[in-house]
């Protein structure tokens, strides 16, 4: 799998698919995921259209040096680069959960170097109280919560559902591809994030998808406010993409197309 070096850090992607009349589209994975979070999205779409993602600082086959700041704008700032080193242009930006931030911040940085934005189960920041946490925070809450402060809220807040077998083996071997050091300093930066009062900047079009279990749900008035176009998923929770993948891609291709 192809390395390119983004802000001097080894960044894993790959590449699927041809140009086409369509705009190429960058998934960006949410927090303790790697691009194979992406696996019912990338065979659809490289039919389509060029299809990028790789993997975050601190993630799958990624950067895990300890000596940079996991923060969402040095996260900006490797995408940034990204864009620019394999001459991406104006590409859709679909980002899940963590990536979803990461996509509407680097629209209020970069609104012309990309075409629009696809947000998924995410917000402009953690959203407090949270009344139901994604299920890949549970096997970690209580040491969350233990050990790091800001964070001690998700432990009144677990899944409305149980993980199948093969569900819970495929989120395991995705954790275990993150590095800890990395993945907890995302995660603070995740918790203190808040672009509430910039958001409504954002140029770029914006589709926002969640579902009726997902955390982020409470987040849809917001983003009817900003004029993005919004679906919800009925029953839907957190992992919309992989376990609604049918209703999520037939809903992205259409707005991409539109």
């Amino acid at each position: 799998m192809p390395i390119i070096k983004c802000v001097n850090q080894p960044i894993r992607y790959e590449k699927w698919g041809n140009k086409t009349s369509l705009p190429p589209i960058i998934f960006l994975h949410g927090w303790n995921n790697n691009i194979t979070g992406w696996y019912k999205q990338i065979p659809f779409f490289s039919k389509y259209t060029e299809v990028y993602a790789y993997d975050q600082i601190g993630h799958g086959k990624s950067s895990r040096s300890r000596d940079i700041d996991y923060s969402m704008d040095f996260m900006a700032a490797i995408l940034y680069q990204f864009i620019k080193k394999l001459k991406i242009k104006r590409p859709v930006i679909a980002g899940h959960s963590m990536g979803g931030m990461l996509a509407q911040y680097f629209a209020l940085k970069h609104p012309d170097l990309i075409s629009k934005i696809i947000l998924l189960c995410t917000s402009f920041g953690i959203p407090r109280p949270l009344k139901k946490a994604p299920y890949f925070l549970h096997p970690i809450a209580r040491i969350l919560a233990k050990f790091f402060k800001p964070i001690q809220y998700f432990m009144n807040s677990f899944p409305h559902k149980s993980l199948t077998k093969k569900e819970a083996h495929n989120d395991f071997k995705r954790a275990v591809a993150t590095d800890p050091y990395g993945s907890f300093k995302i995660l603070g930066a995740i918790v203190s994030l808040s672009m509430k009062n910039e958001v409504a900047k954002i140029k770029n079009d914006i589709l926002f998808i969640t579902g009726t279990y997902d955390i982020f749900t409470n987040q849809i008035p917001f983003y009817h406010k900003l004029g993005a176009t919004v679906k919800l998923i009925k029953n839907g929770e957190h992992n919309l993409h992989g376990h609604f993948y049918k209703q999520v891609n037939k809903i992205m291709y259409e707005f991409i197309k539109s």
